[in-house]
């Protein structure tokens, strides 16, 4: 009994910590919708999209459904449980913080240029400092560090399909017309600052 009152406190500790990031992370992304201009989510999902929108509004849709299973504690989300040790666990608040604090910064690099949906503004300015002077998608980047992390920290399946879901589909699927779209825009300085900046996601791997 002392065990298995030992192992809920824990994973009590971990709801908490699961809930602290992802409010961080909520809040982080929220000050940058008001600072872009972006006044309804429901904008994300533009025409030149299309269907690549559905697996991401889906995934995010399974995420926010699974996160709020995993943290009220609903027993269907305890036949997802993954072993994952304690200590990995832990890691993960630290990489998780991270990833918020990596968004945070990232943001504030764009300012009034970052934008919820696939278009240029008529103000848009190549932003090629910051983060951005690593690789080319930090912002995805920040994700996949976020929702790698909530993974770990909820060692919970149904807590994290969803974002996964939603992070590849936007790596597979819209990076392509995203930098499509930054060629028709900004031509031979979008091209120059590929050849600077090789990567997408992660410095010298991708």
């Amino acid at each position: 009994m002392s065990m298995l009152t030992t192992i809920h406190d824990e994973e009590t500790v971990f709801r908490g910590l699961t809930l602290l990031v992802c409010s961080l992370f909520g809040s982080v992304l929220m000050q940058a919708v008001n600072t872009g201009g972006t006044t309804s989510v429901a904008t994300y999902f533009t025409k030149r999209e299309g269907m690549v929108a559905l697996p991401i509004r889906l995934g995010m849709a399974l995420s926010s459904v699974g996160l709020a299973l995993y943290i009220l504690d609903f027993t269907v989300a305890q036949y997802f449980d993954l072993f994952i040790p304690t200590w990995a666990r832990t890691l993960a608040v630290v990489t998780g913080l991270s990833g918020v604090w990596l968004m945070r910064w990232t943001l504030i690099t764009l300012g009034k240029n970052y934008s919820m949906s696939l278009h240029i503004k008529e103000t848009q300015k190549l932003v090629d400092f910051g983060p951005y002077a690593w690789v080319r998608h930090p912002m995805y980047t920040c994700l996949l560090i976020v929702f790698f992390s909530i993974t770990f920290i909820t060692a919970n399946a149904l807590a994290s399909l969803g974002g996964l879901i939603s992070i590849f589909s936007v790596m597979i699927l819209r990076t392509k017309l995203e930098e499509r779209m930054m060629f028709e825009h900004f031509g031979k300085g979008y091209t120059q600052y590929c050849e600077r900046t090789p990567y997408r996601y992660i410095p010298y791997i991708m």
